[in-house]
């Protein structure tokens, strides 16, 4: 079942990179496609609990999402075979690591393999999760797994405060749907799910930094995120604090990458991510807030709206979905 569960998290794990890797076809540096997975990970997960939230609001208590997702990787797997036909390939040229950056990326390498161990330990000794993962997002899973019609029910505003009901629900839409599409309840799920946002988390480091920068400082990236045993205990934990982290860092990454290429759908991936970072965790709406008055002094400061109204467009669906689960489902007072 270990297996399954982690097959479980490929269709969506698959269109996120390639919905990532359509934004940059026409670049194929290792670089760039570890950026590009790194990325497509979190972005993959964010879209399939977004569509999941919507399919139960249709479809709940039947077995279908298996083929909404097919279907979905299917469209862009067509989408991303055509741009990729009709695109000039480019291999770009970057300088030879010098001796100390190749010092560096070893040790960057034994650091991430250290850190991918010890999330790994972390997580097979505490299997389901602490205090968060087993109180809020995981019991909010079983709510959904188990209920099918009555998920909404995993939300309620007659639980305890202690519950925790009207926090946002990505983390326990992905579980409950790879339960779903598993027919069966496993601790596997919510432990891969931890694994794959804290390798996201490293991967962008890496490849943001290791491109918009150099190599040497894109391995220093690593080594200082993943040598910190703060980072690999959460990572295990199964709560939301690594998939926010993440979703923060991706937004970052998407705004200097656009500022740097002017590519205008970069703009609008900055503003999902932001939106995503809302979906994940309360701390987020903070960050979407924070991110979403910089853009408006931009703006303001320059006189020109074109960038934020491409921001806006981009946080424009997981932000309906939050005030939707927030107002009408959870029935939040906040």
């Amino acid at each position: 079942m270990s297996v399954l569960s982690l097959l479980a998290f490929s269709l969506p794990v698959l269109t996120g990179t390639l919905i990532v890797h359509i934004l940059w076809i026409d670049k194929n540096h290792p670089i760039d496609l570890i950026l590009k997975l790194s990325l497509g990970i979190g972005t993959g997960l964010g879209i399939s609990s977004l569509l999941y939230f919507s399919y139960l609001m249709v479809f709940a208590a039947k077995p279908y999402f298996l083929y909404v997702e097919i279907a979905l990787f299917l469209s862009i797997l067509i989408v991303a075979y055509i741009k990729t036909k009709n695109t000039v390939q480019t291999y770009s040229s970057r300088p030879r690591a010098s001796s100390l950056q190749i010092v560096i990326l070893v040790i960057a390498g034994f650091i991430f393999i250290l850190s991918f161990l010890g999330v790994v330990s972390y997580a097979k000794q505490s299997a389901y999760g602490d205090w968060d993962a087993w109180m809020i997002f995981n019991r909010a899973a079983r709510f959904i797994y188990r209920g099918q019609e009555t998920w909404q029910d995993a939300f309620s505003g007659d639980m305890g405060v202690i519950f925790h009901a009207d926090y946002p629900p990505l983390l326990a839409l992905n579980i409950a749907s790879r339960w779903d599409i598993l027919n069966e309840e496993t601790a596997y799920v919510p432990m891969f799910q931890g694994l794959l946002f804290s390798l996201a988390s490293l991967g962008i480091c890496f490849g943001a930094l290791a491109s918009l920068k150099s190599l040497g400082q894109g391995g220093l990236g690593v080594v200082f995120l993943g040598g910190v045993s703060f980072f690999l205990h959460e990572g295990g934990r199964q709560i939301a604090d690594v998939p926010l982290a993440f979703y923060m860092l991706a937004s970052i990454v998407f705004l200097f990458f656009y500022y740097r290429e002017k590519r205008a759908v970069l703009m609008a991936f900055a503003g999902f991510t932001a939106g995503l970072a809302a979906w994940t965790k309360n701390e987020g709406v903070f960050f979407l807030f924070a991110s979403t008055g910089v853009m408006v002094v931009a703006a303001l400061w320059k006189r020109s709206f074109q960038s934020l109204l491409l921001y806006f467009i981009g946080l424009l669906l997981p932000l309906v979905l939050l005030l939707y689960f927030k107002f009408q489902i959870a029935q939040s007072e906040i």
